[in-house]
């Protein structure tokens, strides 16, 4: 039985959108990384594209209890959302970098196992008597690397004004979106999403994170996957999240800590399973 013990999500900035979302029901929890818009003015008539495709995902996964294969799950959504995109722009041309697309992590409970789905760079650990087993995809070594070579100064939001910067993110989210590797307005998605089940000794524990809370291990340092948990489960998410924003406020144009943004939205979800 998965038991929802905490969750959090927080905007990056006072200035920005939230495009994170989270959810739970009583056979899955998840969380949403909307991908922050490369225009101007949204498309969708709502907040942002990326919190719209953030919402539509999440109204989908919570109502899908009843159908265990989730890549299906995950077709289904975003056939719907592609539906409904095409409705609200008139069918209108839109290139592929200004499409929405979203990062997203589903922890399903099947058949007495633990399966973990993911598109993108969405992270999770379980922690059980066996020790800690992490599921994360781009190396932020690799993201440093690339953030650095773009000349990059963390921002509160994106500056369309620095064009090679937002260039260099249009080329990547065109790569993104064209190989169905996040979740978008194509169904391949579905098929292309990265499945892991597994059998967990019982009571063991999950936090799933988008990027903005995973920053806290991968790029600050500050945490294991196995001291994480622990922390959440001794003080809760919200603490941890204002201790990612100590840091960001300390290096907020990204000179110790290159990255795209001074502060991401972060969003975690702590599960117990019995």
């Amino acid at each position: 039985m998965l038991t929802l013990l905490d969750a959090v999500c927080c905007a990056g900035s006072r200035e920005t959108q939230n495009d994170d979302m989270f959810g739970f029901t009583p056979r899955r929890a998840f969380v949403v990384d909307g991908a922050t818009d490369l225009v101007d003015t949204p498309f969708s008539g709502a907040a942002s594209d990326a919190s719209w495709l953030a919402k539509r995902a999440t109204a989908g996964l919570s109502v899908s209890d009843s159908e265990p294969d989730t890549r299906k799950v995950i077709r289904e959504i975003s056939n719907a959302a592609a539906n409904e995109w095409l409705s609200k722009t008139d069918g209108a041309d839109i290139p592929l970098w200004a499409q929405p697309s979203a990062t997203m992590l589903v922890v399903s409970e099947i058949e007495g196992a633990i399966e973990i789905t993911r598109l993108g760079d969405c992270s999770a650990y379980v922690l059980d008597s066996n020790g800690v087993r992490s599921f994360t995809s781009q190396s932020k070594a690799d993201e440093e690397r690339s953030v650095r070579s773009a000349g990059v100064t963390a921002r509160n939001k994106l500056d369309f004004e620095q064009r090679p910067q937002i260039e260099l993110l249009r080329s990547r989210r065109i790569a993104s979106v064209r190989a169905a590797h996040v979740f978008g307005l194509d169904s391949a998605c579905g098929d292309n999403a990265f499945v892991e089940r597994m059998p967990v000794d019982r009571p063991a524990h999950v936090l799933a994170m988008t990027d903005g809370f995973s920053t806290i291990i991968d790029l600050y340092a500050r945490y294991t996957g196995a001291s994480i948990i622990a922390a959440a489960l001794e003080r809760g998410l919200t603490s941890i999240v204002d201790e990612i924003r100590t840091v960001e406020t300390s290096d907020r144009t990204g000179l110790e800590f290159p990255r795209w943004k001074t502060s991401d939205d972060a969003t975690a979800v702590l599960l117990r399973i019995d």
